[in-house]
């Protein structure tokens, strides 16, 4: 369901998905699910500016739970994450390469 919500993105949708985080252990299979869908949104969903920055503090927020185990991690562990996470991936076939 929280994939869901994080899909549509209703009212209040921000709130909802960091106390779902909030709620899960540091190394829960829902956890990973979750940011790996979350990843995908980032990446390649059409949103808003807003949207996006709302969608990079979630990521920020899971792979914070992850490594720390904390539900309130401080600003500067929520940036450690943010060049490594956000990196996009690359594809078979991209002359960037």
């Amino acid at each position: 369901m929280i994939l869901l919500i994080s899909e549509i993105r209703p009212t209040g949708w921000r709130k909802t998905v960091e106390a779902y985080i909030n709620k899960l252990s540091k190394n829960s299979f829902y956890l990973f699910d979750l940011m790996g869908h979350t990843r995908f949104l980032y990446f390649y969903d059409y949103a808003s500016d807003s949207e996006l920055n709302e969608i990079k503090h979630l990521l920020q927020l899971g792979y914070a739970k992850h490594e720390f185990g904390n539900s309130k991690p401080s600003k500067a562990a929520l940036t450690i994450f943010t060049h490594s996470i956000l990196k996009k991936p690359k594809l078979e076939g991209d002359k960037n390469e």
